[in-house]
């Protein structure tokens, strides 16, 4: 039986195929479309019952995710976390009370495991880092001196709300409240670059052709001199 000689790049291609489509469906994320209002309110229902916030704090977020929710467009959301680190660990009914560490310490134990939980989902962290110093423009009460700060990509709301109630993030996600005072802001891109669908599929591509290139000049040489390994 004749061996194919283009075997092998077919064989890359279609393996590169599939990668590609399982790096697509996982940067999909949850579900496609808007949210639907009962599809909403299940989420809600779930963050009044076993959510660890504040309890000054919590009806206000409350509501503000549920206008936040019910305007959903479908499309990706790109989260602007602000956050400045707390004088000392804020340990609100709910918190765990014996904690010992510094307020720094206390988001570092968030970041850690939220993490994890957010790349599951086809959330990426664009930007995430502190701040520098002081803003450069722009200050006054509450509007400067902040810590850290981050753009978080998450491919729509409702994969932001399955993070939300995921029960492993509802087990450490007060240690975020615990260390930093905090500002979400949910952003649609105007101009995102680069989409990582394009590097990851332009990677994928640069690395197929290269290597079909590669073997194509090894089978001419052997063909021109024979003998050739």
């Amino acid at each position: 039986m004749k061996r194919n000689r283009f075997g092998f790049e077919i064989g890359l291609g279609i393996v590169f195929v599939v990668l590609y489509g399982i790096f697509s469906y996982w940067y999909a994320g949850a579900g496609s479309g808007r949210l639907g209002q009962d599809e909403l309110e299940a989420y809600l229902a779930k963050l009044e019952r076993h959510a660890n916030l504040p309890e000054e704090a919590k009806a206000d977020v409350l509501e503000r995710l549920r206008v936040w929710g019910a305007a959903d467009d479908g499309g990706a959301v790109y989260m602007l976390n602000l956050m400045r680190t707390r004088e000392k660990p804020y340990l609100f009914p709910g918190a765990p009370m014996d904690f010992q560490g510094t307020a720094e310490e206390a988001n570092r134990i968030y970041e850690d495991h939220a993490m994890p939980l957010l790349l599951k989902r086809g959330g990426v962290p664009v930007v995430w880092g502190r701040a520098q110093g002081k803003n450069v423009v722009g200050g006054g009460p509450g509007l400067d001196d902040w810590s850290r700060l981050g753009f978080i990509r998450y491919p729509n709301r409702r994969t932001f709300f399955e993070l939300l109630t995921d029960p492993q993030y509802m087990k450490i996600g007060h240690y975020k409240f615990m260390g930093m005072e905090m500002i979400l802001v949910p952003t649609t891109a105007e101009m995102a670059v680069p989409d990582l669908r394009l590097v990851v599929g332009g990677a994928l591509l640069v690395i197929f052709l290269g290597l079909g290139w590669f073997r194509s000049a090894m089978r001419l040489r052997r063909a021109l001199l024979p003998g050739t390994p």
